[in-house]
């Protein structure tokens, strides 16, 4: 199944994921509540360096998506985008207020250098000054950019 992940940094701490899957697109907002990019770095690199599973929280004011990923044998993952209409993560809400948006699958090294190449330009478009002005809270990740960098080799 085709996989495509880019990410848009925006003014005064949002940003957009958009993860097309199959046919399907869909754009998750982040709130600088949550450092997703660091934890999207990370938790990839994790999976391709042979963890079985990770997840990734999109914090929107209100609510939050997950990008769950699990390992589906030795070179595929499932990918499951979920969506919560409470903060989850904060322990608010319960799990009858979630809903699949969309699950397939993809193999793990098209996730991780579609992850790294998403990271790579934002880093050579915005650099680390730009990142942090426009991310609020959080500097770029270089701690988990270099993790999942390492991860390709």
């Amino acid at each position: 199944m085709s996989f495509r992940l880019e990410y848009d940094v925006g003014e005064a701490g949002w940003a957009t994921c958009r993860v097309r899957l199959g046919q399907d697109v869909v754009e998750m907002t982040a709130s600088y509540l949550h450092d997703s990019l660091d934890q999207l770095c990370d938790v990839v690199a994790s999976v391709a360096r042979g963890a079985q599973a990770g997840s990734v929280i999109f914090m929107n004011e209100p609510g939050e998506h997950h990008l769950n990923l699990q390992r589906v044998g030795e070179a595929d993952v499932l990918v499951q985008i979920v969506w919560h209409d409470d903060w989850t993560s904060w322990g608010m809400g319960s799990a009858s207020s979630s809903q699949m948006v969309v699950e397939g699958t993809t193999s793990i090294a098209v996730l991780r250098d579609q992850t790294y190449a998403m990271a790579l330009h934002i880093l050579g478009s915005l650099g680390p000054s730009e990142y942090r002005r426009r991310w609020v809270e959080h500097d770029f990740p270089e701690a988990s950019f270099a993790r999942l960098r390492d991860a390709r080799s």
